[in-house]
């Protein structure tokens, strides 16, 4: 064989190597989540949501831990804040909308094979960039996973509390992000101002999937007698937490 044809073979075989590289490393992010490279570059894919917030968290850290004022690295808080609650909102819960609920359910993709409660929450909250053992806490108690995230001092428990009390005391921890524990379920709780939402992956009959409802008339909130609370925006150590991770 010529020198000329093993160059030539070296470099179609080096390409052909490179091509099932390309086509079969999946993984974009830390958490090993089930996306394709070419997902993350598809405008308005969940993987492209997640590669854009990774994006700002490593800018917004960048900023925070740079040589500048006190009061600038505390509009930096805020501001990091402000956008974590926006995506989530916006961009990333809408997503798991509709995704099926099943007691055993830990998909990681969203609306693509089925998830429980609990792995809903810590599947959103790994995916943003907080973090948690998103197993682990999954199967935890719900309380401790809370506690596991957020000071003691930006947790509420209520007993009994009629729901129109809950939610006004919701209303009174003021507007942001909650990850609130039942006797026997966990979601999300949005108080964006205007209105409490609770957001959560429902194994209510008829239903069975994730939803996004009017706290005041969630039966899932209205039947449980025992609710805590954590507000995971609000809460500084939690936004310096996201930063560094």
């Amino acid at each position: 064989m010529s020198w000329k044809n093993f160059k030539l073979l070296t470099f179609i075989a080096l390409f052909g190597l490179m091509m099932v590289y390309l086509r079969t490393n999946s993984v974009i992010l830390p958490s090993d989540a089930p996306f394709k490279k070419f997902e993350r570059y598809t405008p308005g894919s969940y993987a492209a949501k997640l590669y854009d917030l990774k994006n700002l968290q490593a800018e917004k850290a960048k900023q925070f831990t740079a040589d500048i004022p006190l009061k600038k690295r505390l509009e930096t808080l805020s501001e990091s804040e402000k956008e974590i609650i926006e995506r989530i909102e916006k961009e990333i819960f809408p997503h798991w909308y509709d995704t099926k609920y099943d007691f055993y359910g830990t998909t990681e993709t969203p609306g693509k094979g089925k998830i429980a409660c609990g792995y809903f929450v810590t599947t959103v909250l790994r995916d943003i960039g907080v973090p948690i053992q998103r197993v682990k806490m999954a199967q935890a108690a719900s309380e401790r996973m809370i506690k596991s995230m957020v000071d003691e001092n930006k947790i509420q428990r209520f007993r009994k509390v009629p729901i129109k009390k809950f939610v006004y005391a919701i209303e009174d921890m003021g507007e942001g992000l909650f990850v609130v524990g039942l006797d026997t379920h966990a979601g999300f709780i949005l108080n964006d101002g205007l209105e409490v939402r609770f957001i959560h992956a429902t194994a209510r009959k008829g239903i069975s999937k994730v939803i996004n409802e009017k706290a005041v008339t969630s039966p899932s909130l209205i039947n449980s007698k025992y609710r805590v609370v954590g507000k995971i925006t609000g809460d500084e150590d939690f936004v310096k937490r996201w930063l560094r991770n």
